[in-house]
């Protein structure tokens, strides 16, 4: 009664994973951050002060983010970063940053 019982089992086990069809890979960016000034698109001359101000929606993490301010001429890709997590053909590094969270002070110094 049990060799029954498993032999129509397993057949009922292979018949399901062949009908199986291949999941889909689903991947979700979400854009949680965001550049406020200068605004996409502004035109920075070389020597004059601009304004930067980077938005963080970190409300469940750190006191404080850490971020690395590049300026590009054009949106880097993954391509673009090298092993050391830094922009290759960047144009100027400002250097590192941590911006606070949950209404923290500012902290005034970088790296």
């Amino acid at each position: 009664m049990r060799f029954l019982q498993s032999s129509t089992i397993i057949p009922a086990l292979f018949a399901s994973y062949a009908f199986a069809g291949p999941l889909e890979k689903r991947l979700t960016v979400t854009d949680i951050d965001t550049i406020v000034a200068p605004a996409d698109g502004s035109s920075i001359t070389p020597g004059t002060p601009f304004t930067f101000q980077y938005q963080v929606d970190n409300w469940c993490e750190a006191g404080y983010t850490p971020l690395s301010v590049w300026l590009v001429a054009n949106e880097p890709t993954g391509s673009d970063v090298n092993s050391t997590a830094q922009i290759s053909d960047s144009l100027y590094y400002f250097g590192n940053w941590l911006i606070p969270n949950f209404g923290w002070s500012a902290i005034p110094s970088h790296q």
